[in-house]
């Protein structure tokens, strides 16, 4: 996955940040609060273009958060993220399948991203 984040900034500028957030380091009721900050503290995306995404995930808490940069949202709504993880990262996790979910999810994510890149250019 990592060629595949790397290939996608130098092509886009995009940043994706993928986690995983142990049960020994975050409480559940704080995961959402810990990815945002993880977000905030490693400064995902690009300075003044905001357009970095953070996907966390917790396989002990069956959590998945996907924090997206203010330059994002407006590529991708809150309602599409939810669909994103709705219909491609959930249905393998439940299976136990969490890389091929993962991957599934980020491939998704990549295709929008480069479907917003290809129609800026126009």
């Amino acid at each position: 996955m990592n060629n595949i984040i790397t290939k996608v900034e130098g092509e886009t500028s995009f940043e994706i940040v993928i986690v995983t957030l142990d049960t020994n380091n975050v409480s559940s009721e704080n995961f959402e609060a810990m990815s945002l900050k993880i977000a905030q503290t490693w400064a995902v995306g690009k300075h003044k273009k905001e357009n970095g995404i953070l996907i966390a995930i917790s396989k002990g808490y069956r959590r998945l958060r996907i924090q997206n940069g203010n330059g994002i949202e407006k590529i991708l709504t809150n309602n599409q993220t939810q669909n994103l993880i709705d219909n491609y990262f959930i249905p393998e996790f439940k299976k136990g399948n969490y890389y091929q979910g993962t991957l599934d999810g980020l491939n998704e994510i990549i295709k929008l991203l480069y479907k917003e890149t290809t129609t800026n250019r126009r």
